[in-house]
This record gives structure tokens, C-alpha cells and sequence, in this order.
């Protein structure tokens, strides 16, 4: 048999994305086939759960989505990337295979066209609420190169771990920049580990492979298939414990509860915060993604000027690591928030997160960086 995957796709939609489908891994001889023309017929022919339907099966044997939302921005270019992004989402919910999204924050801030080439901050509930239903998802926000380079590591090893979405917030400033690194990447320090289950586990189950076993800790059994003779089935709609789509209400529960407990797993890899400057100082700047540098410096600029301030930079948004938070601006006199955007969602964030209502924001929508003129003025007057 041809290792190739096979699709039947119906009508506009197979013209264009037919020679995008690649061919299967060595070692996956399987055919497997979608009723896309019933789903196509049953939708009025609507294209865009054709491809939603064909993504979850790519997604189910490991390939990545990005010719498919490539394809998905053609058709709904007008309706803009939140349509591709929350689809995409809506498979990605229910087949539990872990993917990684790498989001380059409003290069082009404002309503419709904006600021082309410009840069903001202004999607950090987006990443976090949107989506069709809830699940859990790991938000990550590198502050500069080296971040970004270990970060996206651990980010591949936590979607395949908890079997999640894992969104890297990245922005044009951070993308633009150059930086000077006092010692190059280290390859020796990532440890990737794809959390499969082996052939050898996979001989030893009685019965039927259960993709979306009910477990203790919410983490299925992954397999892929053609890994070995048993059959891996999964759905993008709510399913059973074989992936079979249901519409009871105690299986749907079921499933509900056991994704939901992989955030009490979640917290056991939440990264050690980044502090800067004295630990007791009464004034605290926080910030988060790229806003890393420009504050750090204007920080270093007050301590030259013997001002008592420090610096919490947030590279994970959510989970929101709460308890590390709370002990860090605990006793503190003055928290001043700095963003890249017209309101202040981390501000809201912190307050939902942990009850701290922080009133000192720094807030700017030019779609420009801060500068260390602009934000040491402000921080003065909010001083």
C-alpha cells in the first residue's frame, strides 16, 4: 500500500488544497478517509468544515496546520485571522494532540488595515479566552531571543505532554530587533520528549487502545496511527473513551472533567519568574513580552540614580503562575504596569488572578516601542 494520506475532498475545496496534502511518516502505511462529501452536503456545502474536518485528522498524525490555515486565510481573508484562528482551535479541542501556535502579535494594530509594519500588545485575552468551549492551553511571551529559543523547546514539550495548544506571543518589535548574546543558544540544554506510548506499551493493553482514556491525571495514552496493530481513533466533536463522537450528557461531563484536571498537572511546570533589582524594593515595574528590554533599562537608569525600584517580567501569561506572583509583589509600595496597548488586560489579569488591583498603568497605542526618554517620564509622573 502507497504511504500516502488519502482524502476525499469535496467540490472548491479539494481543488486548492488537494496537492498541499503530504505524503504520511515512514513507517504509516494507512489509508485514511473522511466523509467529507456527506459533511459538505450536510453544511450546504460550506468549505470551511471541510477543512476544519480535514484538520483534525492531519492534526491526529502529527502534521503541521500551516498550509491548512494558510488555505483558511484565502477564503476568509475578509473576515479576518480570528475566523482561521478559532477553527483551528475548535479542532485542536477535541482530538488532544498537542500543537504549537506561534502568534506574531498586531503587526498591524488598530481596526481594519491600522498600522501596517507596527507593533502592540493588544491580544493577551484573545489568547486566552478565545476559542469554541473550554480546555486547557499553556500562553507563552519571550522577552527577547534567548527566551524565544528555550521557550519555544519547553512549548513543544508541553503540547505533546499535556496534549494542549500552546500559544508563543511574539510581536513585530521583538521580531525586528537585534540583540548581543553573551553566550550563543546551547542545543545540549533542550530535552525534547514527544510523550508517546511506545509499541511495546501499546502490545500489552487488553483489548481495544483507548485514545482519550479517563485517567486521574486528564493526560490520555498517545499513540499515532500505524504504530502498531491497534486501531487509534479520535473525533473532533466530543467523544468516548475510543474517540467515538457522542451527544450523552454524562460522557461529554466526563470528558469535560478530565481535560479540565490537566491544569492541576499544568502548575508542576510553571517556570521560575524573571525579577530583577533588589528584592525588597517598595517599587515594582511589571511587564511581560517584549516590553522585557526597554523596561529593564529604564529600571537600571533609576537604580544608577539611587531610586529603591525593581522589575517583574511575566513570560508566562497562563496558567497564570499565581502563587509565585503573589509572593512577589507582596509588600511592595508602588506596582506600576507597563503595556503596549490603549487598556491595561495584564492589570486585569493580575486583578482576576490574584485580587491585586494595581491603579498605576503605563499605557501606550502609537504602534511604536517605548522608548527610555518616554517611559522614564512616565514612570515619574506616576511616581
Amino acid at each position: 500500500m502507497e504511504k500516502e494520506l488519502t482524502f476525499k475532498i469535496a467540490g472548491e475545496a479539494g481543488q486548492g488544497f488537494k496537492d498541499k496534502i503530504p505524503a504520511l511518516p515512514e513507517g504509516n502505511g494507512n489509508f485514511i478517509g473522511i466523509p467529507i462529501e456527506g459533511i459538505a452536503k450536510e453544511c450546504g456545502g460550506r468549505i470551511l468544515y471541510n477543512i476544519v474536518a480535514v484538520a483534525a485528522t492531519l492534526g491526529l498524525v502529527g502534521y503541521e496546520l500551516d498550509p491548512l490555515e494558510q488555505y483558511l486565510q484565502i477564503f476568509f481573508q475578509k473576515k479576518g485571522e480570528k475566523v482561521v484562528w478559532q477553527n483551528l482551535q475548535a479542532a485542536q479541542r477535541g482530538y488532544e494532540a498537542g500543537r504549537v501556535y506561534c502568534r506574531e502579535r498586531d503587526h498591524c494594530p488598530g481596526p481594519a488595515t491600522g498600522l501596517p509594519t507596527r507593533t502592540e500588545q493588544a491580544d493577551l485575552k484573545f489568547a486566552i479566552y478565545s476559542a469554541h468551549g473550554e480546555f486547557p492551553r499553556l500562553i507563552l511571551a519571550p522577552g527577547n531571543p534567548e527566551q524565544a529559543f528555550y521557550l519555544t523547546a519547553h512549548a513543544f514539550n508541553m503540547a505533546d505532554k499535556y496534549q494542549i495548544p500552546v500559544i508563543i506571543l511574539s510581536d513585530q518589535y521583538l521580531s525586528d530587533c537585534y540583540f548581543s548574546l553573551e553566550t550563543p543558544f546551547n542545543p545540549l540544554k533542550v530535552n525534547i520528549d514527544r510523550y508517546l506510548y511506545s509499541s511495546e506499551d501499546l502490545e500489552k493493553i487488553e483489548g481495544d487502545y483507548k485514545r482519550h482514556l479517563f485517567t486521574q491525571t486528564g493526560i490520555s495514552p498517545r499513540a499515532i496511527p500505524g504504530q502498531s496493530n491497534k486501531l487509534v481513533m479520535t473525533d473532533s466533536d466530543e467523544h468516548d473513551e475510543y474517540g467515538h463522537i457522542i451527544e450523552d450528557m454524562d460522557t461529554r461531563n466526563k470528558q469535560v472533567e478530565k481535560r479540565m484536571r490537566k491544569w492541576q498537572m499544568m502548575e508542576q511546570d510553571i517556570l521560575p519568574l524573571n525579577v530583577y533589582g533588589p528584592i525588597k524594593a517598595k517599587t515594582l515595574l511589571i511587564c511581560w513580552g517584549s516590553t522585557w528590554g526597554i523596561v529593564k533599562e529604564t529600571m537600571e537608569a533609576f537604580l544608577e540614580e539611587g531610586k529603591d525600584i525593581a522589575m517583574l517580567h511575566l513570560f508566562q501569561l497562563w496558567p497564570f503562575p499565581i502563587h509565585q506572583v503573589k509572593e512577589v509583589i507582596k509588600d511592595r509600595d508602588i506596582l506600576i504596569c507597563i503595556e503596549n496597548k490603549a487598556t491595561g488586560q495584564l492589570a486585569d489579569l493580575l486583578k482576576a488572578e490574584t485580587g491585586m488591583f494595581i491603579e498605576r498603568k503605563i499605557l501606550q497605542t502609537s504602534g511604536r516601542p517605548f522608548s527610555l526618554e518616554y517611559l522614564s517620564e512616565r514612570i515619574k509622573e506616576v511616581l
